[in-house]
């Protein structure tokens, strides 16, 4: 899992640079609103697949099964309805999401919604398969989303130019390829025949799980909407490059926490699972030293790295020529990079704690972390921002979300260890 992962981050940002060198600040900052757009669309989604986790983690019997294929098939038709009100809702308010995103055009708002869909019913099957603890499959399913999403986008650049109208298509078809591996590794469970679905009961178990992922996930994501509503276009294409690594280092190491998860809920041994957390928590810590000090050494080196692209003769002229245009940007925003990397530590570390707090089902304490967020949140609507700003909020907003989560996880290890 984790080599698939590694590779579909390499993808990944794969993509970005293909974005960096052949989109202008503008467009390319557009590409990066409408990604995080779907991640803000999908928030509930990795409590979704908390959820399905935690209830395939569990399955001991036949009934079970057939009670969780229930679950599968109701929570997906309910996520399709909810993703046609969504529509109609943009349907009626394009004019002002098209101005208040600075788009020209509403042909990428509508691929986009398109994109959001199967990210919707993704998480359901990935929560099976994590519960399964295939993360074989799981990382095979993530690795398709990644290489999708590269190869689109490079065949649209190499056939139609840098049209970011279609540029979403990516997204969609890497989305669409983890779908299918997922769907049919968990056919089994889609062919079982099902029950009648208790909504009341599913509903009133989901809302908890759901706490701690949808947190992490709007901690990872509100900022780049608010950048692009407040700063000028090229300057929130500029933050929103600099802030791609920090994202991506999140997103890189949270399957260390997806794979500590299911372990936690089977095992619930007080000893054994104060060790697993500590020893993720330090795992998750190193990746984000090692990767922090590597892009940190890069971002010194920016200038002469520059240099060297510029007038390297095994390069394309295309790629010199843009890299050599584009680069007092791409100083600015190595400039930047660092001081990013330092805010999003924290909440790369925090996904460790609050993940545990999930899998023990402290929900109480996942909820004080609500405050947390709630402040932040008001932080983002309401105080004028600059760039440095921005970035301190997100820092202090990811510091605070560690010291709580940390706190409250203690907390519990200390209760278990006493008991």
């Amino acid at each position: 899992m984790v080599g698939c992962t590694t590779l579909a981050g390499v993808f990944m940002f794969g993509v970005h640079g293909l974005g960096l060198v052949f989109l202008n600040a503008a467009s390319y900052g557009l590409f990066m609103v409408l990604l995080n757009l779907v991640n803000f669309s999908t928030i509930l989604s990795p409590g979704i697949q908390t959820v399905f986790a935690y209830e395939t983690a569990g399955v001991k019997n036949l009934r079970a099964e057939k009670t969780l294929s229930a679950n599968i098939v109701g929570v997906l038709v309910v996520l399709t309805c909810l993703w046609g009100l969504g529509v109609g809702v943009v349907f009626f308010g394009e004019s002002w999401i098209l101005a208040k995103l600075k788009m020209t055009s509403s042909r990428g708002l509508w691929v986009t919604l398109l994109v959001i869909l199967p990210h919707l019913w993704l998480p359901v099957l990935m929560g099976v398969l994590q519960g399964r603890q295939l993360f074989g499959w799981l990382g095979w399913a993530v690795l398709c989303n990644g290489a999708g999403r590269f190869l689109t986008i490079f065949c649209l650049f190499a056939f139609l130019g840098a049209n970011i109208n279609w540029i979403m298509l990516g997204p969609l078809i890497g989305v669409l390829g983890a779908l299918i591996v997922s769907g049919i590794i968990c056919r089994d469970l889609l062919c079982l025949g099902s029950e009648r679905i208790a909504w009341q009961r599913w509903f009133l178990r989901a809302i908890p799980f759901a706490l701690g992922p949808g947190v992490f996930q709007f901690m990872l994501t509100a900022d780049a909407i608010v950048a692009r509503a407040n700063f000028e276009e090229i300057e929130s294409g500029h933050y929103a490059a600099a802030t791609l690594v920090g994202r991506g280092l999140v997103m890189f190491v949270g399957p260390l926490a997806g794979v500590m998860f299911p372990r936690l809920v089977k095992e619930r041994s007080g000893h054994t699972g104060s060790k697993l957390v500590r020893d993720t928590a330090l795992a998750t810590f190193g990746v984000v030293i090692c990767v922090s000090l590597f892009s940190w050494i890069a971002c010194l080196l920016a200038p002469r790295l520059l240099d060297y692209a510029s007038s390297a003769t095994w390069l394309p002229a295309a790629v010199s020529g843009a890299l050599e245009s584009k680069g007092p940007a791409l100083l600015w925003v190595a400039g930047v990079v660092p001081l990013f990397l330092i805010a999003m530590g924290p909440l790369a570390i925090a996904n460790v704690f609050v993940s545990h707090l999930v899998a023990l089902k402290e929900f109480r304490k996942i909820s004080c972390l609500i405050v947390v967020v709630l402040a932040y949140g008001i932080g983002l609507a309401t105080i004028s921002f600059s760039v440095n700003v921005l970035i301190f909020w997100v820092g202090l907003g990811n510091l605070g979300l560690l010291l709580g989560a940390l706190g409250f996880s203690y907390r519990v290890q200390k209760s278990a260890k006493n008991c």
